[in-house]
Order: structure tokens, then C-alpha cells, then sequence
């Protein structure tokens, strides 16, 4: 990782090793997640604090015609979607060494764990 094996930079034309931690940052969730090389908050396990997978709720929104007896009218697009929900309750909660061993893992795989 960066911290051991460092990351090349040119400086003045030379090439060299740099090493570094990042101590302190501010975002928003995506960019946390993104940061982190976590699922986002609205997928499962997307919970930077517990091991709760959540679930997809349906927003699907299906309109009824004003007039049923005109064909016009009765062709009222639908709204669909879904939005990603934690239901509350007591969950395990992510351990030091889950987390180090996932991001372990993300980043050897460059996808989120």
C-alpha cells in the first residue's frame, strides 16, 4: 500500500518515492465512500459503522387515469425506483481488524468490499 511501498512523483525533473497518511478529511458520504473504498451508503453492507445489509424498498409510483373513458389520459407515465434502507435494530459492528482486512482486500482488488 501507499504507506509501505510508497508512489512514484517527479520533483524537479526527478523521480522519486513518496510515502504518506492521510490524518484528517471532510466529504460528503459518496466521496467518504469513495475515500474509503466502501460500498456506498445505498447499497448493502454500505454501512461504514455495522454489518447491517440492508434492503431495497420500491418507490414505484403508479398513476390512475383522471378519465378512464380517454384513451389520451390513460396512458400516465409510471415512476419507478427504489431507494436502499437500514431498518433499525442492533447490528455487529465493524471491527479494526474487519475493516483493515476489507480494505486489505479492496485494495488488492481495486473494487470496494
Amino acid at each position: 500500500m501507499f504507506v509501505e511501498e510508497g508512489f512514484p512523483i517527479t520533483v524537479e525533473g526527478r523521480r522519486e518515492i513518496s510515502k504518506g497518511i492521510l490524518l484528517t478529511a471532510t466529504a460528503d458520504t459518496p466521496a467518504k465512500a469513495e475515500m474509503q473504498n466502501f460500498t456506498h451508503h445505498n447499497g448493502f453492507f454500505g454501512c461504514s459503522f455495522c454489518l447491517n445489509a440492508g434492503h431495497n424498498v420500491s418507490t414505484e409510483i403508479k398513476k390512475t387515469p383522471k378519465n378512464p373513458g380517454d384513451p389520451k389520459k390513460s396512458k400516465q407515465p409510471k415512476k419507478k425506483g427504489s431507494v436502499h434502507v437500514y431498518p433499525p435494530g442492533k447490528f455487529p459492528q465493524r471491527t479494526k481488524g474487519e475493516t483493515l482486512a476489507d480494505a486489505a482486500a479492496a485494495f488488492k482488488s481495486g473494487h470496494p468490499v
